[in-house]
């Protein structure tokens, strides 16, 4: 089979084609590999003497086995349950499905038989395996029901040109990022507590759009000074309650932490609309509010089967699998947890590495070291989230030292390249530190540096020690270099009592002299 990327590329090429005729008021029947073209000029659909109109319920068609819908099928072919219907929209986009799993599958056996309506096991095709969105795409496109299939071409190719993104940025290299349809780009660049506190989940995760087609559109959205509990009760009062004004009204009343509320505003947008899958991206958000990550994993997860080709389900659903690694009853659950936490923020870091929050994730992920540092490494340098992911990298290569006289060499010289890492990190001039920041930093690589070198003078006649910090890596001048450190914490700290700790620990520090 060709390269799934490849695959991928012809069919969002030759969809329009497809589309143009179901705009028309035409269905094409037999969607397949045999029709779809690939010349010099272009990509071409062919073969339209099987089109027939869409309320055409009487005329024959032509349709072929292992593409055709469970529901155009004989009573003898067809799945129990599944009623015999016309050809339309939603056939159309199986049939779809049905040649990218040929081709990104190669010829499967089973493909006409024991898997003619369904796909094979994941595990079973490297395809599958390696690239989840497209398994996920895959099975809701082929849904034995057609209202759980995309609705439209237009649907299916958006979310198509997701998954897209996904295997090209695995297999090719980097892509511009891709905006997405339903979601804001903003969201907590770290997803870790700052000096207020941990951020509230809503701060984390992006941020869903309203949609602008509704005509309540322009009062959703809260005032410059609109606390959330009042622009739940100025929600609650807007007639006629359309999809939108529940949606917007159970945000709300999760932000104001009126979760008993939410809960019944996305009852009420269920019963209008079954088959929203935003009503779980809600249900998922007040879970993790509750601190229900074990609910909020099968909420997520439905959203991102749902649409497979948007980063956003997968970052939430990442966010509360890490939260259940923390939670879970026993270790094999947490571990599991961890893992697909991790295996899922890589995923998305890997795809738009502006979703700096998703290096943080996979970092708090990694039980090792080079992971973390790995994970760290990707937030770009013009990210925000600069600053403190290098400072978080110093942290991790200063905790790498042991602290301990009794070192083999190739410990002793691990820890040196580590703290050397680090003291270049520290020389960067995009790190937005601040002095008080910087100095702990300081302090730190210089601590642990006296941990790795021995005791008292150099002998003279032995290899020139590196330098650290604009100090030499012998106990005395790294002695020097941390009371000066401690002494300019001291400087910087308004607390009088803070100073005087801070000039102690530096005399302490400082090395014995005949002066």
């Amino acid at each position: 089979p060709p390269p799934p990327a490849d695959v991928l590329r012809y069919l969002l090429r030759v969809l329009p084609a497809l589309g143009h005729l179901h705009r028309m008021g035409l269905v094409y029947c037999d969607f397949k590999p045999d029709n779809v073209m690939v010349t010099a000029s272009g990509v071409k659909l062919i073969d339209l003497g099987g089109a027939r109109r869409l309320d055409d319920l009487v005329s024959g068609y032509l349709s072929t086995p292992g593409y055709r819908a469970p529901e155009l099928d004989d009573d003898g072919e067809r799945p129990g349950g599944v009623e015999r219907t016309a050809p339309s929209v939603a056939t159309d986009t199986f049939a779809v499905a049905r040649t990218l799993a040929r081709l990104v599958l190669g010829r499967f056996p089973g493909f006409v038989d024991a898997y003619r309506h369904v796909l094979p096991p994941r595990r079973a095709h490297f395809p599958l395996r390696e690239f989840e969105s497209l398994d996920r795409l895959l099975r809701r496109a082929t849904a034995t029901d057609p209202q759980r299939r995309f609705q439209s071409v237009t649907e299916l190719a958006d979310e198509l040109v997701g998954v897209l993104y996904e295997i090209v940025a695995r297999t090719e290299g980097p892509v511009p990022p891709l905006a997405s349809r339903w979601f804001d780009a903003t969201g907590h660049p770290t997803g870790e507590a700052g000096p207020a506190g941990p951020p509230a989940a809503w701060e984390v995760l992006p941020e869903l759009r309203v949609d602008q087609d509704d005509p309540r559109a322009p009062a959703l959205t809260a005032g410059p000074d609109e606390d959330p509990a009042a622009l739940a009760a100025r929600l609650a009062a807007i007639v006629p309650v359309t999809t939108e004004v529940h949606l917007a009204l159970a945000r709300a009343r999760i932000r104001a932490g009126q979760l008993d509320e939410a809960a019944r505003a996305l009852d009420a947008a269920a019963a209008a609309a079954p088959r929203e899958w935003r009503i779980d991206w809600y249900r998922g958000l007040a879970a993790l509010v509750a601190r229900r990550p074990g609910l909020a994993t099968a909420d997520f997860d439905r959203v991102y089967s749902q649409v497979p080709g948007e980063l956003a389900p997968r970052l939430a659903l990442a966010t509360a699998l890490a939260d259940v690694a923390t939670t879970a009853g026993s270790a094999r659950e947490r571990q599991a947890a961890r893992e697909r936490a991790a295996e899922l923020f890589d995923v998305v870091g890997a795809i738009d590495p502006g979703v700096t929050s998703a290096a943080f994730g996979l970092a708090r992920c990694r039980t090792d070291a080079s992971g973390k540092i790995d994970a760290y490494q990707r937030v770009p340098r013009s990210s925000s989230a600069y600053t403190a992911s290098r400072a978080r990298m110093i942290g991790v290569l200063v905790a790498r030292v042991p602290g301990t006289d009794s070192l083999a060499a190739g410990s002793v010289a691990a820890g040196s390249a580590a703290l050397l890492r680090a003291a270049a990190l520290l020389a960067d001039p995009l790190l937005d530190l601040g002095e008080r920041r910087r100095a702990e930093l300081r302090r730190d690589i210089l601590t642990a540096a006296l941990a790795l070198v021995p005791a008292g003078h150099p002998p003279p006649d032995g290899p020139r020690p590196p330098t650290l910090l604009g100090r030499a890596m012998v106990e005395r001048e790294l002695r020097f270099g941390l009371a000066e450190t401690y002494r300019e914490m001291a400087r910087l700290t308004p607390d009088r009592a803070s100073r005087v700790r801070l000039v102690d620990q530096a005399n302490r520090a400082r090395p014995r002299t005949l002066l």
